[in-house]
């Protein structure tokens, strides 16, 4: 609830059922397993019909961050990863 009252503050313009999906969305994607995704998703999508999927939230600054920590350590950066 914080958070989606966050997310309403942030966008007073926005439908309450957009951010709502949104929120939940952002929320629980980095807690599934990859199995688990597809069938969240079609859930998100019968409780909220007719409605396109949001576009992922914006985070330039952490992005660039964690781009930077990937090379630092040799690691792989796969966009896929970036909700």
């Amino acid at each position: 609830l914080r958070t989606m009252g966050a997310t309403k503050r942030e966008n007073i313009d926005k439908p309450e059922a957009f951010l709502v999906y949104r929120t939940v969305r952002d929320m629980n994607l980095s807690k599934l397993v990859a199995q688990d995704v597809p069938l969240f998703l079609s859930l998100l999508a019968d409780l909220f019909p007719g409605m396109a999927p949001p576009a992922k939230g914006e985070y330039p600054n952490e992005e660039a961050i964690l781009s930077k920590v990937v090379e630092k350590y040799g690691l792989v950066y796969h966009n896929d990863w970036i909700l």
